[in-house]
């Protein structure tokens, strides 16, 4: 009887994690990425340098009519929802003009480019119907069963 190998490749969507440093480099070209989407300069911490290492690292994209800011949190006591997870929190989200799918492209570009990294979730607060609306469309949904829950999350996709 003939002996059979099987040999299977690798499924063609298998992702591969970013390094630490790989990942340092997506923060700092997601700026250049929001200044093409926009069509005006995006500038990072006003021209400081980020610091990744400290336990909670605070990143802030600005332009005119434009602000992005995030917590990276890699410490899980500081991820209250998920104790063993790094996970990523957009602290305030504005783009002007409204309702014209820039908010929603930007958004949409960061979930796939931060998906590439070694963080699980996106958390944010949202307080407003509208801001509701905006977050459930792309994905995001209540940490509770509250009606009034403040508290969002996304789940990046492995």
């Amino acid at each position: 009887m003939e002996h059979i190998i099987w040999h299977f490749p690798k499924p063609l969507h298998e992702k591969r994690k970013l390094s630490e440093l790989e990942e340092q480099k997506l923060f700092y070209r997601l700026a250049q990425d929001f200044t093409s989407m926009l069509d005006r300069e995006v500038i990072i911490n006003n021209h400081i340098p980020i610091d990744f290492n400290k336990r909670v690292t605070y990143i802030y994209y600005k332009s005119v009519g434009f602000q992005l800011t995030i917590a990276l949190k890699r410490d899980w006591e500081l991820n209250h929802h998920e104790c063993d997870q790094a996970n990523l929190k957009i602290c305030f989200f504005m783009v002007e003009p409204k309702n014209i799918g820039i908010g929603s492209r930007i958004i949409k570009h960061f979930i796939k480019e931060v998906a590439t990294t070694n963080f699980q979730y996106i958390t944010l607060d949202t307080r407003d119907e509208d801001g509701r609306r905006f977050w459930k469309r792309l994905g995001f949904s209540p940490k509770g069963d509250l009606k009034d829950q403040i508290d969002w999350y996304l789940k990046l996709p492995k």
